[in-house]
């Protein structure tokens, strides 16, 4: 397994070569099946780098946290992001603090998380979204959470009752 992981690693690193440093981890995020949370706050990676690991985020089943605050990130960010939001279904926290998203990409991002179940955490302090916009997205991503809070509790209560079901045959 650790023999697979370092040549995974190798490939990765030999195509840093082909792409600057954010492609070429949103390539890595593309390949991956194991990593759960990318933390690239403060890297300075920028719209192209941004939109980059965004559409990765379309081909990545694993990754359920992310964190790109302060990284020079603007609206074509914000505009892919809001597009990716609406087909990902597998994040459940973003952090996009301390970026100049600007006004426009909190009414994308709303219509982005319109179909959103799984998003339960979006931090966008310091974006420029817009008050009404960053409620708007609050009160679903609180939905989110509550139905969230539901199915735990829900597969917990019928774990339970299969429990019991079956254990007066043991």
């Amino acid at each position: 397994m650790l023999k697979q992981e370092v040549s995974k690693l190798g490939k990765i690193t030999e195509l840093i070569g082909y792409f600057s440093g954010a492609q070429a981890i949103a390539y890595g995020i593309t390949k991956s099946t194991t990593i759960e949370s990318l933390d690239l706050r403060l890297n300075r990676i920028g719209d192209e780098g941004g939109q980059a690991i965004c559409l990765a985020l379309l081909m990545n089943q694993s990754l359920r946290e992310l964190n790109l605050s302060s990284n020079n990130l603007s609206e074509p960010t914000g505009n892919k992001l809001a597009e990716i939001l609406n087909r990902n279904r597998v994040l459940l926290k973003i952090d996009m603090s301390a970026n100049r998203l600007g006004g426009d990409i909190g009414k994308s991002l709303q219509e982005g998380l319109q179909d959103n179940n799984t998003l339960l955490y979006f931090d966008l302090r310091m974006t420029e979204c817009g008050q009404e916009s960053e409620y708007i997205i609050n009160q679903k991503l609180k939905a989110n959470r509550e139905q969230d809070r539901l199915r735990r509790i829900q597969d917990k209560n019928s774990q339970d009752t299969k429990g019991r079901t079956y254990s007066h045959l043991f």
